[in-house]
């Protein structure tokens, strides 16, 4: 079955932290999964991921990736929070710069992910809903490739 087929089913997991339980319930999809499935996790520490979920990976139908995204230094999110709109706006340069290779693209709106869902957890510690909001727009947004990186980016770093 080829990967343009109508047949196919891809999913694509990128998390920073994962539970127990979620780890158990992909294996859960693993254990019979559909035809033509092919499940990719993106994860900062793969070796910090449940044996059983390791041992799955590179049968075909489930990848696991590591995150490198989530290690480099622009992930500063804490600094993010404390900064204000022009300062915001350099913090996230890196990750707007305009790519034109379709791989340099993917690995930006992985990087993308990576420090949205670190702020996520950030934002949700000292409670700032509307920005938790945006945030969970702005992950929308990355997923589905509905809007250049950078305007997500800029947007929620502009966001008071």
């Amino acid at each position: 079955m080829s990967r343009g087929s109508s047949d196919a089913h891809s999913l694509n997991v990128t998390c920073v932290d994962i539970t127990t339980e979620a780890q158990n319930a992909l294996l859960k999809i693993l254990e019979a999964p559909a035809a033509g499935m092919l499940l990719t996790l993106h994860h900062p520490n793969p070796s910090a991921l449940l044996p059983t979920l390791r041992s799955r990976a590179g049968a075909g139908h489930f990848e696991i990736y590591k995150l490198e995204a989530y290690a480099r230094e622009h992930s500063d999110v804490k600094a993010f929070l404390k900064a204000e709109g022009p300062a915001r706006l350099k913090l996230i340069a890196p990750l707007v710069v305009k790519m034109d290779e379709p791989e340099e693209k993917l690995a930006q709106r992985e990087e993308a992910s990576a420090f949205l869902l670190e702020l996520e957890q950030e934002a949700y510690k000292i409670k700032d809903w509307p920005l938790l909001e945006e945030i969970e727009r702005g992950l929308r947004h990355v997923a589905e490739r509905e809007l250049p990186v950078r305007v997500i980016m800029e947007h929620i770093a502009l966001m008071n």
